[in-house]
């Protein structure tokens, strides 16, 4: 088992990632395990021979980039309902055969649990509320549409 990282090593990797305008995301990106500090000696020197100015050129004729890696949040950090989510509502809807006015005066009735309109929803965490809401409208609808099995006589 190879052991962890040296200062100096971590150090240059640090100094190395600032040259080549990475973040500490990026740079995690780059590492296994996603951290610096759970490298080993020998990942260390890999990827600081990755980094080196000499790989940078290599790197500029063509290599793959980095893996795409959502930014980190801090705690209480509050997100905005992305774009995808929305998107997703309004295939709901589609979906569901509303236009948007019926969509609001639906949400309009209802209330996330901290009491505020659903009509509003802004926040990442409310859409999420909204979808699986809508989610249970279009699985509502399909049961009363299915045949219930029932024999006649």
């Amino acid at each position: 088992m190879s052991s962890a990282i040296t200062a100096a090593q971590r150090r240059l990797l640090f100094r190395l990632a600032a040259m080549r305008g990475l973040d500490l995301d990026a740079l995690r990106d780059l590492t296994p395990a996603g951290s610096v500090s759970a490298l080993t000696i020998v990942q260390a020197a890999a990827l600081i021979d990755r980094l080196s100015p000499a790989a940078a050129e290599r790197q500029d004729e063509g290599g793959p980039p980095p893996r795409p890696r959502p930014p980190r949040q801090r705690p209480g950090t509050i997100r905005l309902a992305t774009a995808p989510q929305r998107r997703h509502i309004a295939w709901l809807r589609d979906t569901l055969g509303w236009d948007e006015p019926h969509l609001e005066n639906f949400l309009r009735g209802r209330t996330f649990p901290d009491g505020r309109p659903m009509h509003e929803y802004r926040t990442a965490d409310d859409a999420r509320r909204v979808i699986r809401l809508l989610l249970g409208v279009q699985a509502n609808r399909r049961r009363a549409a299915a045949p219930t099995g029932d024999i006649a006589p």
